[in-house]
């Protein structure tokens, strides 16, 4: 920090500055620092209540939760999107997904899904509070976890798997680069979870106070000593089988890492960037240390789990309930806001804005940067990167014993899928069952003039049942697929079945269903079979309550075409049905 740094204090709704000197904390590893942005809010909103959680910051907009039970949203600019009511006791752990739906907890111990209309989708009970914020995969799967368990719901609310965990989580769970998540207990185990309900895990001989993943798959914790341990490979029944990356003077509060760098940030204020370059090139082991590239003051004296830090292409963020800061890549600090009165964390936006909920019941929001980042989409969030592989490009998949496309075998393979699924416990074997679906549910389609079929023709009927079953993993990674089968398939049932599972997925960001229901809806290849537009029908108004807008903005289109006094009164009943639906 320098003399003239500004600071942000609340008393009773009344923003004050105040200049205040203060003698740097590490001369020796001072950086230039540029510009201070103004402490004068952009705009500020009275709430009626205290904020008690973060804020959750997307797409140009944030929604915070209240101690009221309240969820409030606001474009960057300002102007109040909605307010949805809990009608509970709310926890202060919120997260939104990449469409935009927020997910919140109750004292209670339920976990609630609101789209970015405001809308209640569903709540599901856990098996106890939420201790953070929900956790999210790359197909937009949800990881909840509860005091000792850890479950995983698929968008729509379908529970896919749970696990007992042998003591609360010591510091804040992190999504793993392979999709699945990495948590630190209290018993000093170190465990990571795929995807599927896998795990393994590995026990320490200290404490972990902080946790993150590098890019090269390393699982990097921060210990009591100062030490920051890495672990290439986290084995079952393994002790202490990492190395270390660096040893730091201080309590060590967060960690964040981004493309073979490792943030840090000790409780004294003083924030640092290691290059671990090196490391991710393959020489990692005995000896191996990250090459420390810069320190600076933040400066926010932090405890362990009471700061964050947010890395991204522009550079490295500390926030804290007591202020924030932007640093380079190169170190040089580029702001600080001192924030005094703060009731929580604040939450630092592509946009540049930082969201900051006071005491006084009011959402500050700060232009810190002018620097928007790239590739940022204006109406979701960003796209993943990588995929489960659930649906592979179809058709042609490999099928190992032709008899189980039999009736019989038919029939007790999807009654034993509906048990799993209906048991919640689908785990390791989604991808197989997956798999076998999509094989059954597509068993008469012909990859062109010349395909020779594969298997024997399964009948209408379990082809059906295989569509509805997929429809309750939800993974948006099965609506290209449902979508091929929507366009392509000759036997009506199906096509309809394809149609309403689309809707049970509920999530489409990147419009893919969307396009080919208007394929379907309008000249020159639309149908006129009142079944399958009534399926249509009913999952265009699904798609439109779960994500909200832009995507209901199209679907409001086609049900208003779907409404028309041409169409047949069935479709034409359920389309206006569907609009009321999203009017209320």
């Amino acid at each position: 920090m320098k003399s003239g740094d500004l600071f942000v204090y609340r008393a009773s709704g009344t923003i004050l500055l105040s200049f205040v000197l203060i003698l740097p904390l590490h001369p020796a590893s001072a950086v230039e620092e540029a510009s201070m942005p103004s402490a004068q809010a952009s705009w500020r909103k009275a709430l009626g209540a205290r904020i008690v959680g973060p804020p959750a910051a997307q797409a140009q907009s944030v929604v915070a939760v209240c101690d009221d039970g309240s969820l409030r949203a606001f474009g960057i600019s300002g102007t109040e999107l909605w307010r949805y009511d809990s009608a509970g006791k709310a926890l202060p752990h919120l997260a939104r997904s990449r469409e935009g739906t927020s997910y919140l907890g109750l004292a209670d111990g339920s976990l609630i899904a609101v789209n970015r209309s405001g809308r209640e989708l569903w709540r599901r009970a856990l098996g106890g509070p939420l201790v953070q914020g929900a956790l999210f995969g790359f197909d937009g799967r949800i990881f909840a976890f509860a005091a000792t368990e850890l479950r995983c719901f698929t968008p729509a609310g379908f529970l896919l798997w749970r696990r007992t965990l042998a003591a609360p989580p010591s510091c804040l769970a992190i999504p793993d680069a392979a999709g699945g998540v990495l948590v630190a207990l209290r018993n000093r185990c170190l465990i990571r979870f795929d995807a599927f309900g896998g795990s393994s895990s590995v026990a320490l001989e200290a404490p972990v106070l902080t946790i993150a993943e590098l890019s090269s798959g390393l699982a990097a914790v921060a210990l009591p000593n100062g030490e920051i341990r890495a672990f290439p490979s986290i084995k079952d029944g393994a002790t202490e089988a990492g190395f270390t990356l660096a040893r730091l003077q201080g309590e060590i509060s967060a960690l964040g890492a981004l493309d073979g760098k490792l943030a840090y940030l000790l409780s004294d204020g003083v924030a640092g960037l290691l290059d671990l370059a090196a490391l991710s090139a393959g020489s990692m082991g005995a000896g191996s240390m990250g090459t420390e590239l810069w320190t600076g003051a933040a400066p926010v004296p932090s405890s362990a789990n009471s700061a964050l830090l947010s890395l991204d292409e522009r550079g490295v963020y500390v926030l804290d309930d007591k202020g924030a800061a932007g640093f380079a890549w190169d170190g040089r600090r580029l702001w600080y806001l001192g924030i005094k009165g703060a009731s929580t964390l604040p939450a630092f936006s592509d946009d540049g804005l930082l969201f900051s909920g006071g005491n006084d019941w009011i959402l500050y929001a700060y232009r810190v940067e002018e620097r928007i980042r790239t590739g940022v989409a204006s109406l979701y969030g960003r796209a993943p990167l990588r995929s489960y592989g659930l649906s592979e490009p179809y058709p042609g998949e490999e099928i190992e014993d032709p008899y189980r496309f039999e009736e019989s075998a038919v029939d007790s393979f999807l009654a034993a899928v509906e048990e799993r699924l209906r048991s919640g416990e689908i785990s390791g074997d989604e991808k197989d069952f997956s798999s076998r679906l999509r094989a059954i549910a597509s068993a008469t389609i012909d990859s062109g003039p010349s395909a020779q079929a594969t298997h024997p023709a399964v009948l209408p009927f379990a082809r059906v049942r295989a569509v509805e079953l997929l429809a309750r993993f939800a993974s948006r990674e099965h609506i290209p697929f449902l979508c091929l089968l929507f366009e392509q398939e000759e036997e009506t049932l199906v096509r309809a079945a394809a149609a309403s599972a689309i809707g049970t997925i509920g999530v489409d960001p990147e419009g893919t269903a969307m396009a080919a229901f208007a394929r379907a809806v309008f000249p020159p290849r639309a149908v006129r079979d009142e079944r399958l537009l009534v399926s249509l029908t009913s999952s265009v108004g699904a798609l439109c309550r779960f994500s909200g807008p832009p995507l209901s903005d199209e679907g409001i289109r086609l049900l208003v075409a779907l409404a028309a006094s041409e169409r047949p009164s069935r479709v034409r009943s359920r389309a206006v049905t569907e609009l009321e639906s999203l009017m209320q």
